[in-house]
Order: C-alpha cells, then structure tokens, then sequence
C-alpha cells in the first residue's frame, strides 16, 4: 500500500462525523438572509446634509484656526513682544 492511500485512508477513518444539529443549523443558516444584509432595490440613498456639514466645517474653523495661528505664529508673536528686551 502506498503511503498517499495509506493516508487517505487514515484521514477517512478519522474524520469526525457531522452531527444531525451541525447539519440542520448549516442548512438553516444558508436559508437565512444575513441581519445587515442592503438591499438597494427596496430602499433610497439618504439625501445628503449639505447644511450640517457647513455647520461641522464651520465649528471646526472657528476652533482649530488660532489655535494653528499660535502653533505656528509664536515666534513672530515673542519677537513682538520681547522686543530686544532678552539680550
């Protein structure tokens, strides 16, 4: 006997048997329609918020523009104010 049926033959004798439960559930999971599963024929796209994300730039702008300024601008700004007094 060569060694591939030897091995095939080991693999039938140990493969584990699928049980009734296993199979039914399988099956019944195939039937199943997944729970986040689109489907784009019954539905429409949502329209976009064009004003709401105005609103988020604009939020964001406000907030986030000086704080930059400082981030880059403080070497101008110690030069201003120190003014030579640092020697």
């Amino acid at each position: 006997m060569s060694s591939f049926v030897a091995r095939s033959v080991f693999r039938a004798a140990t493969r584990r048997q699928a049980s009734t439960t296993s199979t039914i559930r399988s099956t019944v999971r195939s039937i199943e329609p997944h729970p986040y599963e689109r489907v784009a024929h019954d539905s429409q796209p949502a329209s976009p918020a064009y004003g709401k994300m105005a609103k988020n730039a604009a939020t964001r702008i406000v907030f986030f523009a000086p704080g930059i300024g400082l981030i880059f601008g403080w070497p101008l700004i110690s030069k201003e104010v120190l003014n030579g007094h640092i020697s």
